[in-house]
C-alpha cells in the first residue's frame, strides 16, 4: 500500500514538470549506441580530455560536467569529486544521464515534427540551443551517426 502510493505521488511530481501535451522521448538503444560510435567509436576505456576551445570530456560519449550536472548528477558522492568523471566514464551511467539531460532538453531540433535521434544527436553534439545549428552536420560525428543509424530508421 506504502509502495503504490509512493508511486502515484512520484509520478505526480515528475508528470506536473511538463505541459500535459509535450511528448518526451524515449532514447533508444540503436539511437544510444550510433551516438556511442560517432562520439568515440565507443571507445569505452575512453578517459578525460581538454578540448582546445576549454571544454572537458569524459568517456565513451564524450560527455561534459553541465551535462552530466543537467542529466541528474547520476552517481554524484557528495565527499568525493569524481562522481561526474566516474559516470561519464562508464557507459551505462552515462546512457542513463543521457536519458535525464532529454527528459529534460528534448525538443524538435529540425523542425520535422518529430523528436527523433538526429535531433537527440543534434542536442548531444551541440547542446538543446545549438541544436538546429548546421555547422555539426559536416563532422565525422554526424557522418558515423548517419552511416550507423540510417540502416536502423529505415
Amino acid at each position: 500500500m506504502l509502495t503504490l502510493l509512493f508511486s502515484n505521488i512520484l509520478f505526480v511530481l515528475v508528470a506536473g514538470q511538463y505541459p500535459a501535451d509535450t511528448y518526451i522521448p524515449s532514447v533508444s538503444r540503436d539511437c544510444l549506441q550510433c551516438i556511442c560510435k560517432a562520439s568515440t567509436g565507443c571507445d569505452l576505456n575512453m578517459g578525460c580530455h581538454n578540448t582546445g576551445s576549454g571544454g572537458y570530456f569524459c568517456g565513451p560519449y564524450l560527455i561534459s560536467w553541465p551535462f552530466w550536472a543537467e542529466g541528474g548528477r547520476i552517481g554524484e558522492n557528495p565527499r568525493k569529486r569524481s562522481g561526474f568523471e566516474n559516470c561519464a566514464k562508464d557507459k551505462e551511467c552515462s546512457e542513463r544521464t543521457i536519458h535525464g539531460y532529454m527528459n529534460k532538453h528534448a525538443r524538435d531540433c529540425d523542425n520535422d515534427n518529430d523528436i527523433d535521434c538526429y535531433d537527440i544527436a543534434s542536442i548531444h553534439k551541440a547542446g538543446h540551443y545549438g541544436c538546429n545549428a548546421t555547422w555539426f552536420k559536416n563532422t565525422d560525428y554526424w557522418k558515423t551517426l548517419e552511416k550507423c543509424y540510417e540502416p536502423i530508421a529505415h
